[in-house]
């Protein structure tokens, strides 16, 4: 109230005069300005300013005098200890205090205190100003006046107190919190003054910092000058002249005096934080314009919904309307752009993502362009500074060099090297880090930009394509206006990517763009980093190998010098004129790494693939733009053609484009990858022209490499002969002549594409077979889609289906997939990658699998050609090589001629490893091509299927079914002249096709290709049989040089080739096809076959019984008539193949077979064939064993006669006498014997198998009630095997008047057989046919059971026909003779019994016959069984009465045998003694019983060892 009522200035004045708080006087400015009082303030503001300026001064003083006190302090202190005045130090130290502590806080106000109140005062005098004007503006307002004031007369004195407040700022933090205030308060333009004035300071704290680095740099330099001199001049003064020396103290004095000023927010002896408040500044001065622009957007927001008080004035109005903004924001950029304001490149970026942030992306390619500046800048400075470290490096090794020599440097070039060290001693110091960033990392920034640049333009476009939809816009509502701005957008984009060389930005900003949906930036992009790729592979070759060789005499060179040895004169000519020829070439781009020649491959690649992914996105937009025109507009209002031919032709340029991008792109694997991933899209035109591209590269690189190969092949081998050579320190000039001169030859040769291998082509092959696999199951799969959308559309609406529009779509992808298999077939040879195509095609129906087919065989039979070759080639050499060997180890040497042979045939050998040929084996080979001819009459046949089946299907139209039809007919017809050709000459794979066929339902095909087959088997078994007998004579020929070779001697030339030949024939044929090999079974395969035929014929027959079964409709008549044809067929089919099988065993399993499936017939005539190959092998034995018994006779006397003729007393009893005929029939006999075939079976074996063949004809015949056959199948088992069973067997099978008549024959076939003979006694003493066992009665062997044989033969022939006795008794006195010369006299005890009933008085007969032998070799231990045998005889006689006859025995026995004493000892006793064994001495009883003690004795021991 007092202030009210008084006058308010002179109250202050007073007030002020006392109040000497600065932060007390700011405190009432500020209480001020909310009162509104603005002469109070702007006197108050004067005076606190004033009273500011004041204390910045004192304070200045005061650390005058604190330095001096401190300076004074320190001279004490430096004083000795008794010297100094310590009184004086206090009295300073309470000075220094006096001035310092002792002082009110605000007196005591640093520099950043005295900045702050600035800020705080500025901040209330301008906010008083401010809240006037706002005052006023709401005045008129409320008055509805604002049109007629302007508000610059209202911004005018706020402007005059902004450029008075800025007089007594100078810290460029508080200046921009004032430029923040003033736009917060609205003035925006007047902020930006503000802000722009901080840049003079910044600048000036810059200059202030170079220049002290600089006195630093250079007092510091002259330091290590003065060490220096000192160390080399000890007792001269430290520098040169007095003006150093003063030079050296000036620069000391202003260093200590110079003071660093105190900011806040920044450390004024760093260049990145003055840096980083620039980037501060620069983005508070950006946002104050894009704020602009917001506020008056939002402010027209407000006045458009209607808000009364929102108006805009002129200034808003001139910013709504673009006209000042423009020129605002335009000012902005250019001052943050400016060359010395934003030097920092990061900063320069983070400005534009700010500008992107805030949406306005038009001055982004301007900050870009900046930015890429600056990077050329840094690059420059760079290689500057590179040059300059290098130079200085070169100064101070002459500078070492020179103090080593205790010397110093010419003027010159001290004066250089001084400036050089200040240049970049100061560089060093102030130069921020980012300077010193790598060449990649320059790249990555600047790839960086350009992005930011391009989102920017890519922006801009996307903004104007809005507001053209925008229907309240006006500016673009003409479409011709928006493709205006469209093109000049791109046009900008593409004059930004203009300078782009890099291959690898290129690409990055290829994948960037392809997100933006930029197109043609992109499609222009891809085609130049192809460009640039092949522009740099173009200069690669050249230039990396002289900069190889380069390297390399550098590097020999630096090792030589460091072992103080001098380099050659040549190498140094040489290394000349590679510096020369290097400098010479064209600049070679710095990004490139020149020995990476696979550097871009991949690149490349990736560049396509985003190009192809670019544009197809491109095509499916479009389809959306489409498929979402038909959902927005009314399908009367959509032009379906002009949409249709938007779509055509944009898929048009689209492969144009795709084509166009092919042209630099020849690496046959990448090429391959991009098959493989735009089969994936599904792009079937791109993987066509893809595929032709990768065909076309590899034809290009074929043709090089035909030129290329053979000289790096010759290269090669002289390289080999001159290591060897210099190995063996030979002459090698005119090797290195020869070199030279293919290495010249081979430059002259265009350039070979190092993807590519020279010597194989292996590689090139894959990558055709996959491009063409993937383009051909492309093809199927579009062909396939198209029937499924026929279908689809069908089921849809069956009457929108257009069947001619239909026919000739699949007429189009038809001849689409033919012309890819011709492709296929022209451009692969590999047998595994056909054999993938075909069963891929196998998995689509109706494929042209012929085709692919025909060439896949083809290929394997030149395959096979060439292997037969080589193995040839190579069996010739093994067996001239074992040759060799045998001669050379006897000291003997092949013929000239074999030699020259064995030079050719390694010569040709190592031209086809060089070829790098795939060859493979034989069994490979025929395994291929059976496996594939199964696949294909799988396939025929499952097509047939597939046709019944979609020919029933509504949806198929009368042409498909048309195609399906003449497809089917066709491949059938294909088929069988495939199965019927030389191709399928495998007697295996037609058996198995044989059993397809069946499987099939094909009974008529199998058997006409199992009787095809038939005869070519019979031809195969002859090949083997003539290889048999190749075996035969090369045995022959062997063994004739072994003998040779025992006597010195060798084959004559005719027979040694004749042994190479066979030798050869025989290696070839068990390396060649399986079905000629020596282990194969031609008798089971023509078994198989004839199995086959016979079985299909019988198998039908039985389908038809089964079928007609239970039909009414057929009669019985047709049923029979049928089957009679069937049995007719059967029994041909039976005619035809018996005479291909001549196997009993076949045979008989064929018969059986018949048998089991109860075709009983047919099993006889097979067996009757069996029957009469046995009996004709009979007869060849029986022939054989007739002249063997000949010849076995002649051989016997013909060795008889020369050993009765052999001179053993001659001087050479080795010589040999024959008879002349016996000799010539002895040759004759044998040559017939040799002649004979060798017999495979034994008589044994024979009969076997008759009995087999039997057996099964004769439970046919009983089933079928044949009686003829059932006797004669009896009879031929009876004659193989002459059991009783059998022959009653044949017995009940006739009638008495037909058995008498078979019985002779059946002995008459027992008496031919050979052993047996008690089986065959027994079977006649059966059947009473007494004479014919008396015929064929066995001699005594001693075996068991004969004895009784013997008996019952005696028994019978006394009961039935005694007649005969007589001549029984001529058998029992050969058996007594037998068993008596063994002593075994006991065991004819029976027989004899029963012959001394019958006849007594031959008893004495048979034993005076039956006693000589035993009595001639009879020894004394067997006198007591002599004895004991007579005893018996004794009891015999006596029994009959006839002992007159055993005395005349016993005389007539002693008078013989008279000699042996102690016998007829025994026999004279033999009347007093009953038991014979008391007559003999106890040792010879004792014998036998001893040596069973002993034995057992024996075996005691050998168990106690064993045990032990």
């Amino acid at each position: 109230k007092r202030m009210a009522e008084k006058n308010t200035s002179t109250y202050l004045e007073s007030l002020l005069s006392y109040n000497k708080n600065v932060n007390q006087q700011i405190e009432l400015l500020e209480t001020l300005r909310e009162r509104g009082d603005l002469d109070l303030v702007t006197n108050l503001t004067q005076h606190i300013r004033n009273y500011l300026v004041q204390l910045e001064a004192d304070r200045l003083k005061r650390e005058k005098i604190v330095e001096d006190i401190n300076l004074a302090i320190k001279e004490e202190n430096d004083k000795p200890v008794l010297l100094r005045n310590l009184e004086h130090i206090k009295q300073l130290k309470m000075k220094k205090d006096l001035t310092t502590k002792f002082l009110p806080s605000y007196i005591r106000m640093n520099s950043l205190n005295i900045q702050s109140a600035h800020l705080r005062v500025a901040q209330s005098y301008i906010g008083t100003g401010v809240d006037k004007k706002n005052t006023i503006v709401n005045s008129l307002l409320n008055e509805d006046k604002l049109a007629l004031i302007d508000d610059q007369v209202l911004d005018e004195p706020i402007v005059n107190m902004v450029k008075k407040s800025l007089n007594f700022m100078d810290s460029p933090y508080n200046i921009v919190e004032l430029s923040k205030f003033l736009c917060n308060n609205g003035f925006p333009d007047v902020a930006l003054d503000v802000a722009n004035s901080v840049k003079n300071i910044l600048d000036k704290l810059i200059s202030e910092l170079n220049e002290y680095t600089n006195l630093e740099v250079k007092r510091n330099l002259m330091k290590l000058k003065k060490r220096r001199r000192k160390k080399i001049l000890k007792d001269e003064p430290p520098f040169a002249t007095p003006e150093e020396v003063d030079l050296y103290e000036e620069l000391k004095l202003k260093l200590a005096q110079h003071k660093w000023p105190q900011l806040q927010g920044i450390n004024c002896q760093s260049i990145e934080s003055i840096e980083e408040f620039r980037l501060g500044t620069a983005k508070h001065m950006l946002e104050i314009v894009l704020d602009i622009k917001f506020h008056v957007q939002q402010k027209h927001n407000q006045i458009t919904a209607g808000n009364i008080r929102a108006r805009l004035t002129k200034k808003e109005e001139k910013w709504k309307n673009g006209e000042y903004y423009n020129v605002l924001i335009n000012q902005v950029i250019e001052a943050i752009l400016e060359p010395d304001n934003i030097l920092n490149i990061r900063h320069m970026i983070q400005l534009a993502e700010e500008c992107t942030r805030r949406y306005e992306t038009a001055f982004v390619p301007q900050i870009g362009n900046r930015v890429r500046d600056r990077l050329k800048e840094i690059e420059e400075y760079n290689d500057h500074q590179t040059s300059q470290k290098k130079r200085l490096k070169e100064l101070v090794e002459m500078r070492e060099e020179a103090l080593k020599n205790w010397t110093f440097l010419d003027e010159e070039l001290d004066n250089e090297l001084n400036e050089l060290e200040i240049k970049l001693g100061v560089d060093e110091r102030v130069i921020p880090r980012y300077y010193n960033i790598s060449k990649k990392e320059r790249e990555d920034i600047d790839l960086r930009v350009l992005k930011f640049m391009l989102d920017s333009i890519y922006d801009r476009a996307e903004a104007a394509v809005v507001e053209y939809k925008d229907k309240e816009s006006t500016f673009y509502q003409n479409e011709e206006i928006l493709e205006e701005k469209t093109k000049q957008l791109n046009l900008e984009a593409i004059e930004v990517t203009k300078n782009v060389e890099n291959p690898f930005h290129l690409y990055s900003l290829v994948e960037h763009l392809e997100k933006r949906n930029a197109f043609d930036l992109v499609n222009n992009l891809v085609f130049r980093c192809q460009k640039n790729i092949v522009d740099i592979d173009g200069l690669r070759p050249t230039r990396a190998n002289l900069v190889v060789e380069k390297k390399k005499l550098e590097k020999q060179k630096k090792d030589l010098i460091s072992r103080r040895r001098t380099f050659p004169e040549e190498s140094e000519d040489r290394l000349q004129f590679l510096k020369k020829a290097i400098s010479s070439l064209p600049e070679y781009p710095t990004f490139s790494n020149l020995l990476d020649v696979h550097e871009f491959d991949e690149l490349h690649y990736n560049c396509i693939k985003a190009l192809t992914k670019a544009n197809l996105k491109r095509v499916k937009l479009l389809e959306e733009e489409l498929e979402a025109q038909k959902k927005i507009i009314s399908p009367d209002k959509i032009n379906y053609k002009e949409n249709t031919e938007r779509l055509a032709n944009i898929e048009k340029d689209v492969l144009s484009i795709f084509k166009d991008s092919l042209v630099q792109f020849v690496n046959p694997a990448y090429l391959y990858d991009l098959t493989k991933y735009v089969s994936l899209l599904n792009e079937t035109d791109m993987v066509y022209y893809t595929c032709l591209k990768c065909i076309e590269s590899v034809n290009h690189i074929s043709q090089l490499r035909s030129e290329r190969k053979p000289l790096q092949v010759q290269l090669d081998k002289l390289n080999e002969k001159l290591a060897f050579a210099k190995r063996k320190k030979k002459n090698t000039e005119t090797l290195q002549q020869e070199i030279s001169t293919v290495k010249e030859k081979i430059e002259s040769l265009p350039l070979f594409p190092i993807f590519a291998d020279v010597y194989s082509n292996q590689n090139e092959k894959k990558a055709v077979f996959e491009c063409l696999f993937l383009l051909l199951i492309s093809c199927l799969s579009s062909k396939n889609t198209l029937l499924d959308d026929i279908r689809e559309l069908w089921y849809m609406d069956h009457k929108a289906v257009d069947h001619r529009v239909n026919t000739q779509k699949r007429k189009v992808e038809n001849d689409r997939i033919e012309t890819v298999v011709a492709l296929c077939v022209q451009h692969v040879e590999n047998p595994d990658y056909l054999t993938k195509i075909i069963d891929n095609l196998m998995k689509f129906n109706f494929s042209p699998i012929f085709q692919i087919s025909d060439s896949f065989i083809s290929n394997i039979l030149k395959m096979e050609e060439k292997r037969v070759y080589k193995d040839t080639l190579e069996r010739k050499l093994l067996i001239l090589e074992q040759e060799q060997s045998f001669l050379q180890i006897r000291k003997r040497n092949l013929s000239d001629n074999c030699i020259k042979d064995m030079d050719d045939i390694k010569s040709e050998l190592e031209t086809i490893e060089e070829s790098n040929e795939a060859i493979g084996s034989s069994p490979d080979h025929q395994s291929m091509i059976n496996k594939l001819i199964v696949k294909i009459m799988n396939y025929v046949y499952d097509q047939n299927d597939v046709k019944s089946n979609r020919s029933e299907q509504e949806h198929v139209s009368n042409d498909e079914k048309n195609e399906m039809e003449q497809y089917c007919a066709e491949a059938m017809n294909e088929l069988d002249n495939l199965l019927h050709s030389e191709k399928a000459k495998s007697p295996g794979l037609k058996i198995k096709l044989c059993r397809l066929l069946k499987t099939r339902k094909d009974i008529e095909k199998s058997n006409q290709l199992a009787k095809d087959t038939l005869p070519t088997i019979k031809d195969l078994a002859k090949e083997k049989a003539a290889f048999d007998e190749k075996e035969k004579m090369l045995e022959s020929i062997n063994n004739k040089e072994q003998e040779l070779e025992q006597q010195r001697k060798y084959l004559d030339e005719e027979e040694k080739l004749q042994q190479r030949q066979i030798k050869l024939d025989l290696m070839l044929r068990d390396i060649g096809v399986p079905y000629k090999r020596k282990n194969v079974n031609f008798e089971f395969m023509t078994l198989a076959l004839v199995h086959t035929i016979i079985f299909n014929s019988i198998d039908t027959l039985k389908e038809y019984i089964e079928e007609t079964k239970y039909e009414d409709d057929i009669g019985f008549e047709e049923i029979d008539q049928k089957t009679t044809e069937f049995i007719k067929k059967i029994d041909e089919d039976l005619e035809f193949v018996l005479p291909f099988v001549d196997s009993f065993d076949s045979l008989i399993e064929l018969a059986q077979n018949c048998n089991d499936s109860k075709y009983y017939l047919q099993s006889i005539t097979i067996g009757t064939v069996c029957e009469a190959l046995i009996q004709e092998y009979w007869g060849k034995y029986e022939e054989y064993m007739v002249l063997k018994d000949a010849f076995n006779i002649l051989d016997q006397k013909r060795i008889q006669y020369i050993y009765s003729h052999v001179d053993y007393e001659s001087e050479n009893p080795q010589n040999v006498i024959v008879d002349a005929d016996l000799e010539k029939a002895w040759k004759e006999a044998k040559a017939a014997v040799d002649e004979q075939e060798d017999l495979k079976f034994t008589e044994d074996e024979l009969n076997q198998y008759l009995l087999k063949i039997s057996d099964i004809m004769y439970k046919a015949a009983d089933i079928e009630n044949l009686e003829d056959v059932l006797k004669q199948q009896s009879i031929l088992a009876f004659v193989a095997d002459t059991t009783m069973e059998r022959w009653n067997k044949v017995r009940n099978l006739c009638n008495d008047q037909e058995w008498d008549e078979i019985k002779l024959k059946l002995v008459e076939e027992v008496l031919k057989q050979d052993g047996g003979e008690k089986e065959k006694v027994q079977l006649l003493l059966q059947n009473d046919l007494f004479e014919h066992v008396l015929k064929i009665f066995p001699s005594p062997t001693g075996e068991e059971e004969e004895l009784q044989l013997l008996t019952e033969t005696y028994e019978k022939i006394e009961k039935k026909k005694p007649s005969l006795l007589q001549s029984v008794l001529y058998q029992v006195s050969r058996y007594m003779n037998r068993y008596f010369k063994e002593y075994k006299f006991s065991e004819m005890d029976e027989i004899l019994d029963m012959v001394q009933r019958r006849f007594p008085s031959m008893i004495v007969v048979l034993y005076s016959r039956a006693m000589v032998y035993p009595m001639t070799h009879v020894i004394p231990s067997q006198y007591i069984t002599i004895v004991q045998c007579l005893e018996k005889l004794s009891i015999r006689l006596k029994l009959c009465n006839r002992e007159e006859e055993w005395n005349t025995f016993v005389n007539t026995f002693k008078r013989e045998y008279k000699s042996k004493k102690k016998l007829m000892s025994f026999i004279e006793m033999a009347n007093e003694i009953e038991d014979f064994t008391d007559l003999l001495p106890d040792k010879v009883k004792n014998r036998g019983t001893k040596r069973k003690a002993k034995t057992n004795k024996t075996l005691a021991k050998k168990r106690r060892k064993v045990a032990l």
